[in-house]
């Protein structure tokens, strides 16, 4: 049977495909421990049990992965650690976003994955991925109650800004352009964003 998910445009996220069948967390853990699913290449991740892979980046996405771990970096509050491209598990899937700010365990992540309890941020950086994340990963991120989530929209050169997780969909939505300030609170300190930190002059 299948296991790697060809992604569809649909709420469903994934082509209707007989073959196809879920693995649990568990499962995937074991197909990286045993070497049949490599990490080392970066190219998947679960979602919702189906083995998705993950998009190629463009030079656009990697000039805002810096611009996003420069500002992650300057801006974690005392407590919190900034990642990228960090492993979060969950109960159905392990996404790995392309920045996070996490309570800081000390030495705890060097041998377990991160948990939604423990993330305070998760940000995408979308650009063909931009129909998956805003709809697919924010229902997976807003069912694990995760408090904050972002999209940093190449495509639009927005950023889409969510939070207040309810069911399957986040209560308030922000979109800002350009020199547009919105403030979030993390570990009780507010941390302000604009746009054209992660855009530049784009």
């Amino acid at each position: 049977m299948a296991l790697v998910a060809t992604v569809a445009k649909s709420s469903e996220g994934v082509q209707a495909n007989e073959a196809l069948r879920r693995i649990s967390v568990a499962e995937y853990h074991d197909l990286i421990a045993s070497g049949n699913l490599s990490r080392e290449a970066g190219d998947f991740e679960l979602l919702d049990g189906y083995l998705i892979q993950k998009m190629s980046k463009k030079p656009a996405h990697n000039f805002c992965q810096i611009r996003l771990m420069q500002w992650l970096t300057r801006n974690a509050p005392e407590g919190y650690v900034p990642g990228q491209e960090i492993s979060i598990t969950l109960e159905r899937s392990e996404p790995e976003p392309d920045g996070v700010l996490l309570l800081d365990r000390g030495d705890e992540y060097f041998s377990r994955n991160a948990t939604a309890e423990e993330t305070a941020l998760v940000v995408e950086i979308s650009d063909s991925s931009l129909e998956r994340d805003q709809a697919w990963k924010l229902g997976i991120y807003a069912r694990a109650a995760i408090p904050n989530f972002w999209i940093v929209n190449i495509p639009e050169r927005v950023l889409e800004i969510y939070s207040e997780p309810a069911g399957e969909m986040y209560r308030r939505r922000l979109t800002l352009r350009g020199n547009d300030v919105a403030t979030i609170v993390v570990g009780g300190r507010e941390l302000s964003v604009r746009p054209v930190e992660f855009f530049g002059n784009a």
